[in-house]
């Protein structure tokens, strides 16, 4: 499994954009403007929840943090479906924060 060791950077890749994750910070994604600064692009997908989910990085690592009590978050296809459940992700891996918001996971 590989790590996202100093210097390295993870990026979430969207169809149309792409999000680096800050090595002492995280991503936040949902539709709630005050819990992610990605909300204007993502207000519009209803599937994806005010406080959906976070990825970030622990102990060199990249993990998703599923957050949302109705909507899954997706890791390879696999829901995350109970409130704080995560993942540890690898460089390829596949989120799904809905069927309609699916970002790649790059490494280094």
């Amino acid at each position: 499994m590989e790590s996202a060791d100093d210097g390295a950077r993870a990026t979430l890749v969207f169809e149309k954009r792409e999000i680096v994750v800050p090595p002492e910070d995280s991503v936040r994604i949902g539709r709630d403007p005050e819990f992610s600064k990605h909300a204007e692009w993502i207000a519009g997908n209803a599937y994806v929840s005010r406080r959906h989910a976070e990825v970030f990085m622990k102990s060199g690592f990249l993990h998703v943090r599923h957050l949302s009590k109705t909507n899954p978050t997706y890791h390879n296809e696999n829901p995350l479906t109970k409130p704080g459940a995560s993942a540890r992700l690898s460089d390829g891996d596949r989120i799904g924060f809905s069927r309609h918001l699916v970002a790649s996971v790059r490494l280094g």
